[in-house]
């Protein structure tokens, strides 16, 4: 939360968080803790609670893209919005919810960059990433005379990593995306943002890009 406080501490208007402590001025915002929970793999995710209010309307929007702006940076994605004005006062009151994801009690941006010869492109746009562990399967081989159950190592199934981006046509991280997708070569792949940058490859197994989104999925091979 002082991330936050901090982030919305220089836009033009008085601050609060939970609610006002005394009676204030308009502009105001007023933030507050929504939702934290653990999540697996040590994922934190966190919803937070915005409350701009003005005497105009059109006020009250320029202070939430303000706020937007300021808060992507950390990672905190707007997810839901609404008008709405106060019954005691009849002042305009814009309600915003954020979404985002922590990492040892801070917000973090994920960042996802692949590689073009030399060169990292950032995939631009993007918003959601997720992982799917590998699994190696046993197999039962004991004879028909044994009375316990015998287990070999089975075939690996690799981690696949996911990934969901706002529509960018000319995003040249997307686009690196689905050249790999087309041709089916090797795409070295970074991930910055979690615990720690990490740098694997894999082979694109799967492509959507449409003007609703862009999608893919990731096998990772080393």
């Amino acid at each position: 939360m002082g991330a936050v406080y901090a982030a919305l501490l220089p836009l033009p208007c008085a601050l609060s968080r939970a609610w006002p402590q005394a009676a204030q001025g308009l502009p105001a915002l007023t933030f507050s803790l929504a939702d934290w929970r653990q999540e697996g793999l040590g994922l934190t995710k966190a919803q937070l609670r915005l409350a701009a209010r003005a005497a105009l309307l059109e006020e009250a929007d320029e202070l939430a893209a303000q706020a937007i702006s300021a808060l992507e940076p950390l990672g905190l994605r707007l997810s839901s919005a609404r008008d709405e004005a106060e019954a005691d006062t009849g002042v305009f009151l814009k309600t915003l919810l954020f979404e985002g994801q922590l990492w040892e009690g801070l917000p973090q941006k994920l960042e996802l960059s692949v590689k073009a010869g030399e060169d990292w492109l950032q995939v631009g746009g993007l918003y959601q990433l997720s992982f799917s562990p590998g699994e190696r399967r046993y197999q039962d081989i004991r004879p028909l005379s044994a009375a316990q159950a015998q287990y070999a190592p089975g075939e690996k199934t690799p981690a696949v990593i996911s990934v969901e981006a706002a529509p960018r046509p000319e995003d040249p991280g997307q686009g690196a995306i689905a050249q790999a997708f087309l041709t089916g070569q090797p795409l070295v792949w970074r991930l910055q943002g979690g615990a720690w940058p990490q740098t694997q490859s894999g082979r694109v197994t799967s492509l959507l890009s449409s003007a609703l989104g862009f999608s893919a999925r990731i096998l990772i091979t080393q």
